[in-house]
């Protein structure tokens, strides 16, 4: 299993939906079998590539992108990355994005939404998100996924009905 590492600087106060995904991160460092990459707040559509910037850019919470199962780790090397765009910037670190463009191409991805309490807003969102990930990246298939510290009991038909999954983390 390799080390939690975090991307943060280390004085930066994290949110509530930072410290949901950085659960969310650790629980998949705890499965060896488990590989792959998590970008965070990942624009909808590639900002290097438009012609114009808006100044509000819809950001997807959280997607990740599996490389496959293996088996033992060496003591350096980690499962799963996490990586995060730049956050409060018209474009993010092109690097980054044009690695994110590489690694989706032809992929299967988990795309999820992070929020304190499952909402109508959470389950909108990914829908939402999904569509627009899909006109704007080359992906195969997305799995959908609401990561909550606390779920409403009534909003589980909704989520069963649309192929939504949830994890809920303490």
């Amino acid at each position: 299993m390799g080390t939690y590492t975090d991307p943060w600087p280390p004085n930066k106060t994290k949110g509530k939906e930072d410290i949901l995904l950085h659960k969310y991160y650790k629980k998949m460092l705890e499965d060896p079998e488990i590989r792959g990459t998590i970008y965070a707040e990942v624009h909808v559509k590639p900002v290097f590539e438009s012609e114009t910037v808006s100044t509000e850019i819809k950001r997807v919470d959280a997607i990740f992108i599996p490389e496959g199962k293996t088996g033992a780790q060496t003591p350096d090397s980690y499962n799963v990355r996490i990586v995060k765009f730049r956050k409060r910037s018209k474009s993010p670190d092109e690097d980054i994005e044009r690695g994110f463009l590489n690694m989706i191409k032809d992929k299967n991805i988990v795309l999820a939404e992070i929020k304190d309490k499952l909402n109508f807003e959470a389950i909108g969102q990914v829908l939402s998100y999904e569509v627009l990930v899909k006109e704007n990246y080359p992906v195969n298939e997305i799995q959908k996924l609401i990561i909550c510290k606390q779920r409403d009991p009534e909003l589980l038909s909704t989520l069963e009905k649309y192929g939504i999954e949830l994890l809920e983390l303490r």
